[in-house]
């Protein structure tokens, strides 16, 4: 882990996506549960010592808190689906990094995570037989008009046409190998990760004019 310049002396900063985690010392596990425009929400386990505090809690952006044992957790940044987090405490804390059990099988099984915004209408290709696209998006959750074929699994090759809702940060699996989870969804646009083989071709077309 570095300590990076340009921010407060003895500040660790990592860069994180939802469901990714960061672990502070021998006992403290921090995951990212939402990140929107302007603020992150987090969840914390402290694995062997009792809290008080509420397992859940959201810092704006530029906003700081104090959480156990000393440390100081800040929201530098929000870019996208990733947030520039600023870690401070006693000198001898160690900081690293725990990636989502979904991101640590997809690496293992070869494969790829893409992060797509969508508007109304507009269609996601999943390779060449798959499809989805948004027919209603609001902060709730998205309604995807799914279309194609399955990949993977005992549902492979399978045919499907069908309206399927999508809250935020569930996930939506189009055969054992592709899945879709929302992120987040403002502004009637709707933020996806897509995890799909890495051969797969990942195209998203205009919306249609009205």
């Amino acid at each position: 882990t570095q300590r990076h310049r340009g921010y407060d002396p003895g500040m660790i900063v990592l860069s994180r996506q939802v469901h990714e985690s960061i672990v502070i010392g021998d006992h403290l596990v921090i995951t990212i549960d939402t990140i929107s425009a302007d603020r992150v929400t987090f969840r914390f386990d402290v694995e062997s010592k009792a809290t008080d505090r509420p397992s859940e809690f959201a810092i704006a952006s530029g906003g700081s808190l104090a959480l156990p044992e000393g440390v100081t957790l800040s929201v530098l940044g929000i870019r996208g689906d990733k947030v520039r987090v600023g870690i401070q405490g006693p000198q001898d804390m160690t900081v690293g990094r725990k990636e989502s059990e979904a991101s640590a099988q997809s690496q293992r099984a070869g494969l790829h995570r893409t992060t797509v915004v969508l508007k109304v209408d507009q269609v996601l290709h999943i390779g060449e037989k798959l499809t989805a696209s948004p027919t209603d998006i609001d902060p709730t959750g998205v309604r995807l008009l799914v279309r194609g074929e399955l990949l993977g699994g005992p549902d492979d090759g399978v045919w499907v046409n069908e309206a399927k809702e999508l809250a935020p940060n569930s996930v939506l699996t189009l055969g054992a190998l592709i899945s879709l989870s929302l992120v987040g969804a403002e502004e009637a646009k709707a933020m996806l990760h897509l995890i799909a083989p890495t051969h797969i071709k990942v195209v998203v077309d205009s919306p249609r004019e009205s």
